[in-house]
């Protein structure tokens, strides 16, 4: 934490960027965000995302692991290669969006994740999966 600290210094960004620690009020973060950026260069399916979709937030996210089964780029997300101009790249797309535009974005995100990662949706994947392979 330090570093990161260290670095903002550096970069003179002591009044731009603010290191929020733990936090246990998310939701309520979400739904004062305009868009979503997740920067990773790893991830496997990241729960964050969905939660942003839920929150019907327009996603910029790097296009690693299984973050393209939610940031769906037919949908409005916008996936870019993890380096800090690809993602700044996209966040001015989002950035360059009208308010009408972001917010059908943020409600295609939000119906395609009830639709595709609702509990009742994966279980019957996976007894369609379990149907397939002969085990009951």
């Amino acid at each position: 934490m330090r570093a990161l600290r260290n670095q903002i210094s550096k970069l003179e960004l002591d009044g731009s960027a603010v290191l929020l620690g733990e936090r246990r009020d998310v939701p309520s973060l979400l739904a004062a965000a305009d868009a979503f950026v997740l920067s990773s260069h790893w991830e496997g399916l990241p729960m964050v995302l969905l939660e942003a979709a839920a929150q019907r937030l327009p996603i910029v996210c790097t296009d690693v692991g299984g973050c393209s089964e939610i940031a769906v780029p037919a949908l409005g997300a916008i996936l870019t290669q993890p380096n800090p101009d690809a993602i700044a790249s996209g966040l001015l797309e989002v950035m360059k969006m009208t308010d009408a535009d972001r917010a059908t974005v943020g409600r295609e995100l939000r119906n395609y994740v009830e639709a595709a990662f609702d509990l009742d949706a994966i279980v019957t994947r996976w007894e369609a999966l379990y149907a397939s392979l002969g085990v009951r």
